[in-house]
């Protein structure tokens, strides 16, 4: 291609997003270093920066009165700048007003940086075992807040993101006061004070807070993170349902409340709680009068860092060394290990008739065992067809009628 030609040529693939079409794209790119290359990007993309080259890729819209209308994305991400600037105005003549303004007149390198930080924290997020589901679609009661040490981790890699960004496009954290491109936050998380860390975990928080609002919450899967079990209730409580409100403290004092229609619940330990009438009924079976057998199969896990729990009856806290139950339903709640010992097994545990039955079978054996040792001492060689019989669980012949199954010592005296 001449010259001319490529200063006037731009490539545009439009084949449908797969492995062949992009490793075309990047060969095409690599080609032709100064030619525009532009590819369809996957479903869901929310950059359009270049990725080499001249290659760059862009996402398929319908025209609205001529115009792409914004993604959800774009649209989540313009509703963070609006609160950002509102809550931290520029003086004037502050070189940072540039990025301050209202999002119709906000340069293009600050629309992208809005719309990578929420690509950004939303995979971060990800990344700490959560996904990301519509609000509309979370059980109730089934919300666990993201930790201390997930903010804090999150929030240091966004802003290694960002700083990088800044200093791949000329940003420094000191010069010239009036440059639009000095920032004192372009350094490494390390270096920024206690302070400003805190800052940056608490704009996440919000950032967090208002997708929320949007629609999108980060939650647990449903079962479980991978270390999750399978554990059978037992035992039995009494239980009365409410006729009025009733407010109780959870164990770490935390303020919680069963509505009427909800079930009181008072287990052996003396532990009193509140259960909502599906769950309840749906995990225990009734005995007689107000006592009821704890019933079903649980999912749960034991947790090693303070965690928030947004349950049907309030806010609980789970402590390290606590569990995490989820019900029926996906609602979960706290229990402490103490508790959880007492009141879940894992399934397929035998029960303790099942493992007094066991333990009665292995005795049995120990004493046929003893006893074909016995008639084998007594007998000699020619009692080796009887011992095999004794050993098989049948009659011995000649010990006085005695089944092995009976007591040894009635055994020995009819082999002597």
């Amino acid at each position: 291609m001449k010259p001319a030609e490529r200063a006037g040529t731009a490539v545009l693939i439009a084949e449908t997003t797969s492995e062949p079409a992009a490793h075309e794209a990047g060969r095409v790119a690599r080609l032709h270093p100064s030619v525009p290359v532009f590819a369809l990007a996957q479903t869901g993309a929310t950059t359009a920066e270049v990725i080499f080259d001249r290659l760059q890729p862009f996402r398929s819209a319908l025209l609205v009165n001529g115009e792409v209308p914004e993604d959800i994305w774009t649209r989540v991400a313009r509703h963070w700048h609006e609160c950002f600037r509102l809550q931290y105005p520029a003086q004037t003549g502050d070189p940072r007003a540039v990025a301050r303004v209202p999002w119709e007149e906000l340069d293009g390198f600050y629309r992208q940086d809005n719309v990578l930080q929420l690509s950004s924290i939303m995979a971060k997020v990800v990344d700490r075992g959560r996904r990301w589901i519509p609000a509309r679609a979370v059980p109730p009661g089934s919300v666990i807040e993201l930790t201390r040490h997930d903010l804090e981790e999150i929030a240091r890699q966004e802003h290694v993101r960002w700083a990088t960004r800044r200093l791949d496009y000329g940003w420094s954290a000191d010069g010239p006061s009036s440059s639009a491109l000095i920032n004192w936050r372009v350094v490494p998380w390390e270096k920024l004070s206690a302070a400003d860390q805190q800052r940056s975990i608490g704009e996440l928080e919000s950032q967090l807070a208002r997708l929320e609002d949007v629609g999108f919450v980060p939650v647990i899967p449903r079962g479980g993170p991978p270390e999750a079990a399978s554990f059978e209730r037992i035992g039995t409580v009494r239980a009365s349902q409410l006729q009025v409100r009733w407010p109780w403290a959870g164990r770490h004092g935390a303020l919680l409340a069963g509505e009427p229609g909800d079930w009181r619940v008072l287990d052996d330990a003396g532990q009193e709680r509140t259960v909502q009438d599906a769950q309840f009924r749906a995990s225990h079976e009734p005995l007689h009068g107000n006592h009821w057998r704890r019933t079903g199969t649980f999912r749960a896990w034991r947790v090693g860092e303070t965690l928030v729990l947004r349950t049907l009856e309030g806010r609980g806290i789970a402590h390290p060394g606590d569990w995490i139950v989820e019900g029926s339903h996906g609602e979960r709640w706290p229990v402490s290990d103490r508790q959880f010992r007492r009141a879940y097994r894992a399934a397929g545990e035998p029960t303790a008739h099942a493992a007094g039955a066991a333990r009665l079978r292995t005795d049995r054996h120990s004493r046929l065992a003893a006893a074909a040792r016995l008639v084998r001492s007594a007998r000699g060689a020619d009692a080796d067809g009887d011992v095999e019989g004794a050993e098989a669980g049948q009659d011995v012949a000649g010990v006085g009628g005695g089944h092995v199954g009976e007591d040894v010592t009635e055994v020995v005296p009819g082999a002597q």
